[in-house]
């Protein structure tokens, strides 16, 4: 029989956060509606009259996820990250010397 074994909570936010790309938030779980709640920061830049940028300001959106949503992240991030172990065959072959003798000291000296 094949044992299941769950994400912690810790795992879930952070598979939400890496899904989301939202790095500088925070997410958090409420227990009572069994969902995750997390604000994404979308940076808003300030320009100075030269049109360089000053500062940068972020204006936060608000994000409520199921936890079965950020149980299927989760499961979709732990089938990527095995898919990444597996080595990729490469569709062009290894080289192979074109000559099976190696350079002789006279080859490689320059004629002048």
């Amino acid at each position: 029989m094949k044992r299941t074994e769950f994400p912690t909570i810790a795992e879930l936010m952070n598979a939400i956060l890496y899904t989301t790309d939202c790095d500088r938030s925070t997410c958090t779980y409420n227990q009572e509606t069994c969902t995750f709640h997390y604000v994404e920061l979308v940076p808003i830049p300030h320009y100075d009259d030269g049109g360089s940028i000053d500062s940068m300001d972020f204006y936060g959106i608000e994000h409520d996820v199921s936890f079965l949503q950020a149980y299927t992240w989760y499961e979709n991030l732990k089938k990527q990250e095995k898919e990444e172990q597996k080595p990729i065959p490469s569709p062009i072959p290894s080289p192979v010397p074109c000559f099976s003798k190696a350079a002789m000291a006279d080859d490689i000296e320059l004629p002048f």
